[in-house]
């Protein structure tokens, strides 16, 4: 998916959420623009869209053109690379007994 097809996900959560009504949807709102804020990584990301879509340049941006471009494709979440540590972890327990895959 396209970093900017993905931006353009979280953009319409954020229209959601913040057009919902009530305590939990305040709550729920709250905690997703803390997150959004407090990710720095998430800021890039949204410089480095703006500069794809040609909306700004590459000011404040410590990338070249190239890998810029290359971030076209970008994700946004990280869930396979937890996912491939967690099961990783296993294999080098100390009390593993084989390399057997336990169904």
């Amino acid at each position: 998916m396209l970093l900017v097809e993905q931006l353009n996900l979280i953009q319409k959560v954020d229209d959601s959420l913040k057009s919902a009504t009530g305590k939990a949807a305040d709550s729920v709102y709250e905690k997703f623009s803390y997150v959004i804020e407090k990710n720095s990584g998430f800021k890039t990301i949204s410089a480095i869209c703006s500069i794809l879509n040609g909306e700004t340049d590459s000011v404040g941006i410590d990338f070249t053109p190239v890998q810029v471009s290359g971030l076209k494709y970008a994700p946004i979440t990280s869930c396979d690379v937890e996912r491939s540590f967690s099961r990783y972890k296993a294999v080098m327990r100390d009390n593993r007994q084989s390399f057997k895959i336990q169904a």
